[in-house]
């Protein structure tokens, strides 16, 4: 997705090039407002969709993982060393694991 007037001439000069290679199937162009209603936003311009691609939100991953793992009643415990250093100790059905990050 575009936010500004050079990436969208990123993003035209990449089309062009993608042009006769067959690819229309995986590089798909969208416009402003086709992008808008994808993501709910009108702050970008045109953008490409990658039909066959993904993409992950690594903070939200990470926080659905979190939520799962309490839900399957994971407990865990974050805390702070006197150096500073940060300790996880986590427990699970009768195992535990102890890790400094």
């Amino acid at each position: 997705m575009a936010t500004c007037p050079a990436q969208e001439k990123s993003l035209a000069d990449f089309l062009s090039k993608c042009q006769g290679l067959g690819v229309e199937k995986y590089i798909q162009p969208l416009n402003a407002r086709q992008v808008s209603e994808i993501i709910g936003s009108k702050v970008f311009g045109n953008g490409i969709f990658f039909p066959e691609a993904g993409n992950v939100h690594p903070g939200k991953m990470v926080l659905a993982l979190k939520r799962s793992a309490i839900q399957a009643g994971v407990r865990y415990l974050r805390t702070r060393k006197s150096n500073g250093s940060m300790r996880l100790r986590v427990a699970a059905k009768g195992s535990r694991c102890r890790t400094a990050f």
